[in-house]
């Protein structure tokens, strides 16, 4: 694995054209708990089993979303509902015609952020396919449609050496759909302000109607490492890619990481720093090039 952090988070496209760099920077702030009404009276549920999509996760070596001991996620109960509307389920298909599960959110009208192993297949022929993008996706019902694309987006960091802190990617939508649904802003936050604050993650777990219904669930964080987050918030196979959001005080929805993957003691995220906001911040400017699918 090269020395350069530079290196690592080079971008890699799925097709020609990669627009310009840019930071970005954003203003202190303290997250409260989203008010999602099942959150507030916790249900315990044990695990289901799926014969639905595969879990993106299964494509990698470095873990999986995993329940903390007991179940504490909730289903969100109005998924047309600002944020919910933003986070979508994805239906992943690789080069072998296998299928998997994710989560994505919007960033910008045409820009979903997820994981890296969800666009770029390490176990499974590296590029997806194509990957079809659901928001708010309520069991059957998809009130905002849904949208296939091969306009995928990573780093050199996760396609030459899986390296954790490079696990995330765009997904780029001719259509812009955030207009409608509405797309989270994005911070890199100090540690101090991400100990100090809840964090939310909702997401699509595949032991639940076949990843057709959206679950929520929210703690403090276990800790802050310089590029992942720590956190014993219950996940699930299907909910990579799922935002890490804080909710201000003022109704402002920031995700500071995505999650990626997890394991019995504990589950983590990719963690916006710099170099992860400035890839994100390029790739929400991207525009169609008509270039074809290329691997990099």
């Amino acid at each position: 694995m090269p020395d350069d952090r530079a290196a690592l988070h080079r971008p890699a496209y799925a097709e020609e054209g990669p627009p310009p760099r840019a930071p970005a920077e954003l203003p202190p702030i303290i997250g409260v708990v989203e008010p999602v009404p099942a959150f507030r009276a916790l249900q315990r549920r044990a695990p289901a089993t799926t014969s639905g999509p595969r879990d993106a996760a299964a494509t990698i070596a470095h873990g999986r979303e995993a329940v903390q001991l007991t179940d504490d996620r909730v289903p969100v109960g109005d998924v047309s509902a600002w944020p919910f509307r933003a986070i979508c389920a994805l239906r992943i298909r690789s080069t072998s015609g296998q299928q998997y599960a994710g989560t994505g959110f919007f960033a910008s009208p045409n820009l979903v952020v997820t994981a890296g192993h969800c666009v770029y297949l390490h176990a499974d022929g590296g590029w997806a396919e194509e990957i079809e993008v659901i928001p708010g996706l309520a069991g059957a019902d998809r009130p905002h449609g849904s949208y296939t694309t091969r306009r995928l987006r990573t780093v050199d960091g996760w396609i030459e050496h899986q390296d954790p802190s490079s696990d995330y990617g765009g997904i780029v939508l001719d259509e812009p759909v955030g207009e409608r649904v509405g797309w989270f802003a994005l911070g890199a936050l100090s540690d101090a302000q991400l100990m100090r604050s809840w964090a939310n993650i909702a997401g699509y777990p595949v032991d639940r109607e076949q990843a057709r219904a959206l679950y929520f669930h929210a703690r403090l964080l276990v800790a802050a490492q310089p590029t992942r987050l720590i956190y014993d918030i219950d996940t699930f196979g299907g909910q990579s890619g799922s935002p890490i959001w804080f909710t201000t005080r003022d109704g402002a929805r920031i995700v500071v990481g995505l999650h990626t993957n997890g394991g019995l003691r504990e589950n983590s995220g990719t963690r916006l720093t710099g170099d992860v906001l400035a890839n994100l911040r390029a790739w929400q400017r991207s525009r169609f090039d008509g270039g074809a699918q290329m691997a990099v």
